[in-house]
């Protein structure tokens, strides 16, 4: 006997993500994946315990945004 899902309603905020109005699909053995839209437009598959755990915020723009950063940053010493 597992652990039952717990849906995560729509329009939950993480981080840069929403949860979008589609049902999660199982994938596997008790890992569930919502359908989420990132801030900068990007809509993708995503890991519930990922969302919920924090280590999942984005589909990535936020990495490649803080990389361009520091990378202006060096470039200007």
């Amino acid at each position: 006997m597992g652990c039952k899902h717990t849906e995560i309603p729509v329009g939950t905020t993480y981080g840069r993500l929403t949860i979008l109005d589609q049902p999660p699909r199982q994938v596997g053995k008790g890992n569930y994946q919502y359908y989420c839209q990132c801030s900068c437009g990007k809509v993708s598959w995503f890991y519930a315990s990922k969302l919920r755990a924090g280590t999942t915020t984005s589909c990535g723009c936020f990495r490649s945004e803080q990389t361009g950063l520091r990378n202006i940053a060096r470039s200007k010493f």
